[in-house]
């Protein structure tokens, strides 16, 4: 195994030289004082003790990194094997030192030096203020690893370099750590309290403050003497403490010299107190006048809602203000009080209280509706009501009553809070109802009902006519025309004709069973319907007197026509001219006779027929006569 060369207790040095303990990182250390007799003489600077690796026979070697190193000397001498020495220097770390500056007023700087592991080894701080002064030297014990130094400039300059450099006792120095100072140049204005904000449980003190000073927020106790938070900040931004926001609460900020000079204080600012009382139609709210000390008062201000202000005042002992604006039953008015203060050298201060909240009171009338009208559906009777666009309650109650025809006592029927409501127990197909409806606050006062709004009844009469009811299903005016709607027993399909003011119809004679129906329109075109009515007039079927099966997709078959769906029996029999029957058919759907007989085509000519129908009341309709076979 490689030989460590180094003198141990069982070895002993044969060469010699000497070099320096320490040396900073970055400079050189120098060999001295090596015996004249020593030749050949070579140098590993950073000898691992295995053994004799190559040198160098220079004798100056600049270390990079800090640590502990080895110096193996080799050279021929008087011994056989020759000669070795070792000596150990310290390599010292260089690092820059970090360090802040604070400038204050009156030309003065605070200097706070921070030593981390490597620069808390240094002995010595020098600082070079950059304005001709002395160097200031600080020495270090090894343990301590913060500092704070203050300096005064005197000069007229406003801008400085300061340097800081670390030292180590009969070794080097450090490189520099640089940083430029400028001197504050503008007058230190006092701190100054822009906003405070109250709320349930905290005090928010929005303020700001002149560079250089720490600031700390001061409350007054009951005893009129301020006395500090805890609650502190530099330059700007805002503090939150607990307060009571049922009393007048008063702060001042104060700011103090970071480099120990003398305190400053803002004016002093107080919090608001608001309270408010539900009257009729009305919302009084109280308080007492602002209480701060300095500054010059300018306004109050009341807001309602988040909304704008309501209420602005520029004298300082007004204490009450009454809200009449459109103050509704029961809806929630929530109200700030805020405060201007105007001061001499700093932004105004604005002082908000917390909100007070009351429910209207409404004892007085409330608005009516301004109309109403009906009309009949297939599951009741929907009631429409017109609201006022002013004045109407929030929120607000619906109230409808009802009565049996024109002329009958009105009774509660229900409520709604939406502007329809659907009766869904009348009974549409037997008689008309009329309808008032009325608006009911949250208070419980109920406005006028509007005038009546009636339901058409519709009805047939015995000689086949129709007749409705005049009175209006509109509460503020009559109808201005009258429409009959026809409506399809089969495909639903409905058609209508204007009838004007008449309240009476004669259906077509023609017709067979028909559902009529009645809708009123006032001017501005809404429409109300009656209840639908079936009217059965006479049975008809018509049969065509020609046919031609002649392949041409025109009149192929012979059939009898007619409102089928009203047919309950059916029976078509067709017969040559000798009296056979060539055709009979017992299906109304059926597409008649194709002019065959036992599947071939019969002559051209006439053929007689019998046809019979029964409808769905039991009236029977026969009919006979000749049609034409034509190929």
């Amino acid at each position: 195994m490689a030989q460590n060369f180094c003198p141990t207790s069982t070895t002993a040095e044969t060469g010699g030289f000497t070099v320096q303990p320490q040396v900073c990182a970055g400079k050189p250390v120098t060999i001295t004082g090596v015996p004249a007799s020593l030749a050949n003489i070579r140098y590993v600077y950073q000898y691992s003790g295995n053994g004799i690796p190559g040198g160098v026979a220079t004798t100056s070697y600049i270390y990079t990194n800090p640590g502990s190193y080895t110096i193996l000397q080799v050279a021929a001498g008087s011994n056989a094997t020759g000669t070795f020495a070792c000596r150990v220097v310290e390599v010292l770390p260089v690092a820059l030192v970090s360090f802040s500056t604070t400038t204050c007023s009156n030309g003065v700087v605070r200097l706070t030096y921070k030593l981390d592991a490597e620069t808390i080894r240094y002995n010595f701080l020098s600082i070079n203020w950059g304005d001709g002064t002395p160097t200031s030297t600080v020495v270090l014990n090894g343990s301590t690893t913060t500092g704070t130094i203050t300096h005064t400039y005197t000069g007229t300059a406003v801008n400085y370099v300061v340097q800081v450099s670390g030292s180590y006792t009969n070794a080097c120095t450090s490189v520099p750590a640089v940083q430029n100072v400028k001197l504050q140049t503008t007058s230190v204005v006092d701190p100054n309290i822009l906003a405070l904000t109250s709320d349930a449980t905290k005090a928010t003190v929005d303020f700001q403050g002149p560079d250089g000073y720490s600031l700390e927020l001061y409350q007054k106790d009951a005893g009129g003497i301020y006395a500090p938070t805890g609650l502190t900040g530099t330059s700007g931004g805002s503090f939150s403490i607990p307060a009571n926001p049922a009393t007048a609460n008063c702060f001042q900020l104060v700011a103090k010299d970071a480099c120990g000079g003398s305190e400053r204080r803002s004016t002093e600012v107080c919090s608001l107190v608001i309270t408010g009382t539900a009257e009729d139609k009305q919302n009084v709210l109280k308080w007492q006048p602002y209480a701060g000390k300095g500054g010059t008062f300018d306004t109050y201000r009341v807001y309602r809602n988040s909304g704008p202000p309501i209420f602005s005042a520029r004298n300082q002992a007004i204490n009450a203000y009454t809200d009449i604006g459109n103050i509704t039953c029961n809806k929630s008015y929530c109200y700030i009080l805020e405060a201007i203060i105007r001061n001499t050298t700093t932004s105004p201060t604005t002082v908000r209280s917390m909100s007070t909240c009351v429910s209207g009171s409404d004892n007085g009338s409330v608005v009516s509706p301004t109309s109403a009208y009906v009309s009949v559906q297939p599951n009741g009777v929907n009631v429409q009501a017109t609201l006022p666009t002013l004045g109407l309650p929030s929120p607000y109650t619906l109230v409808i009553t009802r009565a049996d025809g024109a002329g009958s006592a009105f009774n509660p029927l229900g409520i709604g809070d939406d502007r329809s409501y659907l009766d869904a127990t009348a009974q549409t197909n037997s008689q008309s109802y009329c309808y008032q409806v009325a608006i009911r606050n949250s208070c419980g006062a109920l406005s006028k009902p509007t005038a009546p709004a009636c339901t058409i009844l519709l009805t047939k009469n015995p000689n086949g006519s129709i007749s409705w009811t005049s009175a209006s299903p509109y509460s503020n005016e009559p109808p201005q025309n009258y429409q009959v709607i026809f409506i399809d027993p089969v495909t639903g399909a409905s058609d209508k004709k204007s009838l004007g003011n008449v309240t009476t119809y004669q259906p077509d004679p023609d017709s067979q069973v028909t559902q009529y129906q009645i809708a009123a329109i006032n001017k501005a075109g809404i429409e109300s319907y009656s209840n639908p009515a079936e009217v059965e007039l006479g049975l008809r079927v018509f049969v065509p007197n020609a046919f031609t099966p002649n392949g041409d997709a025109q009149n192929q078959s012979f059939m009898a026509k007619g409102l089928m769906a009203f047919w309950d029996t059916f029976e078509m029999t067709v017969y040559s001219r000798w009296g056979d029957v060539v055709y009979n058919s017992t299906d109304k759907n059926t597409t008649g006779w194709n002019g065959e007989v036992n599947g071939s085509p019969a002559t051209s000519g006439y053929y007689g027929y019998r046809i019979r129908v029964i409808d769905s009341t039991g009236r029977a309709f026969e009919r006979t006569g000749q049609v034409l076979l034509i190929r």
